[in-house]
């Protein structure tokens, strides 16, 4: 047929400027257009498809007339669902809105499209691949969160995420888009964020920074910032130093700038990238990159025009301690309730979020653990150092909001970092978040009806119950503390140690660790000296000098509340 000659002629000689204005003209484009609306033969209507496609590219007037064409855009979309994957080459070219895209249904055959070999297509003016790639990435940016998410998911179950991930290596506009589709992918099941780190190249993702829109940029900074949140330290700070040295210029220095001028929404991402890369290296007495990231989470903090500002740098110092689920879930509150005795939560994420296996188990997690503890110690030093720990202030500010989640954040962080100046060396800081932080850690421990927020405050307590001072500013409150921390004492072991702590030296000590009420006395004479006692199952067993062992019912004795274990020989 005559377009099949057309098509090879077209591919084989160089198309000379008479000859594409001769196809291009409305008679023509609507010739082939009725080819698309009447053949059924699979050829023919690549090689219509495929026609349309180069004369459109070159010529604005073609799209305008095939827009104009009854049923023509239609036809081209139905083909394309059906299998004629070229086809959104002519898709894209004729530029439909985000709502026509999705009212034709074309997500799974843009990924049949994305997973498709190259080798397998026409070669023509577009990839299809990057066609189908910048479509989506046209839906991701302009749709509702429902809609991002299904999509999302519909590319991690298929598997095209790894094709995605090779599109980070394909031109500007293919490459922007990818990295805003996978951004949303991983916001959605973090799971697959180890897939990206795994697999992405870099290096042409920050080499775009500087020629991307402002939008583009914030993405790209984003993008990086969750690749950091795997549950290896170790991979982590691998991926950080790929960041700080894998573009063709400094990346810290461009993120320094990109900090000066980004929104205020924005700021705190960018400001805990750019700490992160700066503490890669331990933290010299001065770093301009370190200075400006950490004022900003300051400024970002107090900034109260701006509450999504205050989330964000609330949020983004709790993950700076740099414990991450599988899923890139922060694990510092619960890690820190396991710190303070409470383990229960730390268990359960984990069991819900439990990695594979990994060969050497027990020798990696010892090595990951190790730089857990190096990260967090060179990353809370630098955020109390700073002015003598001002963002103390900051973080006891949000203590007082009266949002909840600005108030949540700020607690775990001031928890956090208050419960590693027990930990750094003492440089003085204490005294300054004893005034921030003393009186609202105390109120908490004594109001929180919640177990988990007792436990939390009682853990930074514990920092400023070791220091004289701290523990003096305490003895205002002590009754309450103390009759909180008999209630707690058998959730935590830290509120028994402290119980132990604050009651040593006074004459009360012993009385109040094992109040009971004394119901009835039991002649035990005969048998000697109680050398131990234990209550199991409604029962109390108390051993004798003289070997014996006598089982008491409870109907006839009640205990001690505090179960008395200890036994000696």
């Amino acid at each position: 047929m005559a377009v099949l000659q057309i098509k090879r002629f077209w591919q084989e000689a160089a198309v000379e400027f008479d000859i594409q204005s001769m196809l291009s003209k409305p008679p023509v484009i609507n010739g082939l257009v009725e080819i698309l609306l009447n053949s059924a033969d699979p050829l023919v209507l690549k090689a219509a498809i495929f026609l349309l496609s180069e004369l459109g590219s070159r010529d604005k007037g073609v799209i305008h007339t095939l827009t104009r064409a009854d049923s023509g855009v239609e036809r081209i979309v139905a083909l394309f669902k059906k299998g004629l994957l070229e086809a959104i080459v002519l898709i894209y070219l004729l530029r439909p809105s985000t709502m026509n895209l999705l009212e034709m249904d074309m997500v799974e055959s843009l990924l049949t499209v994305i997973k498709k070999k190259e080798d397998d297509m026409l070669k023509m003016c577009l990839k299809p691949k990057t066609t189908a790639v910048l479509l989506l990435g046209q839906i991701f940016a302009s749709s509702e969160d429902s809609i991002i998410s299904s999509i999302a998911n519909a590319i991690i179950s298929t598997k095209a995420i790894e094709n995605m991930i090779d599109s980070l290596q394909a031109e500007q506009t293919e490459r922007i888009a990818a990295v805003g589709i996978l951004l949303k992918c991983m916001l959605e099941d973090g799971k697959c964020r180890n897939t990206v780190a795994e697999k992405a190249e870099l290096a042409p993702v920050l080499d775009s920074f500087l020629s991307a829109s402002d939008g583009e940029r914030f993405e790209i900074v984003q993008f990086l910032y969750e690749i950091v949140k795997l549950n290896r330290r170790t991979f982590n700070e691998q991926i950080l130093h790929i960041i700080k040295d894998g573009g063709a210029f400094s990346t810290t220095h461009i993120f320094l700038n990109y900090l000066q001028v980004t929104l205020p929404d924005q700021s705190p991402v960018v400001a805990g990238l750019l700490l992160q890369l700066d503490l890669l290296a331990e933290p010299r007495k001065m770093s301009i990159y370190r200075e400006e990231a950490i004022e900003s989470l300051i400024s970002s903090l107090r900034n109260s025009e701006f509450p999504a500002a205050q989330i964000a740098a609330a949020e983004t110092i709790v993950s700076l301690q740099g414990r991450f689920t599988v899923s890139g879930k922060s694990l510092t509150r619960s890690f820190l309730l396991k710190q303070a005795g409470l383990g229960k939560p730390y268990q359960n994420l984990m069991r819900m979020e439990q990695p594979g296996k990994l060969s050497g188990e027990v020798e990696e997690n010892l090595e990951e653990e190790r730089a857990a503890e190096e990260w967090e110690r060179r990353m809370a030093f630098a955020l109390v150092s700073y002015d003598f720990g001002l963002l103390f202030e900051a973080l006891a500010e949000g203590l007082r909001s009266r949002r909840t989640e600005l108030r949540s954040a700020c607690f775990v962080s001031a928890t956090w970092l208050v419960h590693m100046l027990g930990i750094l060396p003492d440089t003085g800081i204490r005294s300054a978040a004893r005034v921030c932080f003393l009186k609202l850690l105390i109120e908490i421990f004594t109001s929180s009806e919640d177990i988990e927020n007792k436990v939390l405050s009682l853990l930074a307590l514990n920092s400023f119950i070791k220091d004289p001072e701290g523990l003096h500013d305490l003895t205002s409150s002590m009754k309450d503390i103390k009759k909180d921390l008999r209630e707690l004492r058998k959730s935590s072991s830290l509120a028994f140690e402290i119980l132990k702590v604050l009651s040593a030296g006074h004459d009360s000590s012993t009385a109040e660790l094992w109040t009971h009420n004394e119901l009835v006395q039991v002649d035990c004479s005969e048998n000697g000296e109680v050398l131990a006692i234990a209550f199991y199952n409604d029962k109390i067993f108390s051993g004798h000098s003289d070997g014996t062992i006598k089982v008491l019912h409870q109907t006839r004795f009640i205990f001690l509340r505090h179960k008395y274990t200890e036994s000696r020989s």
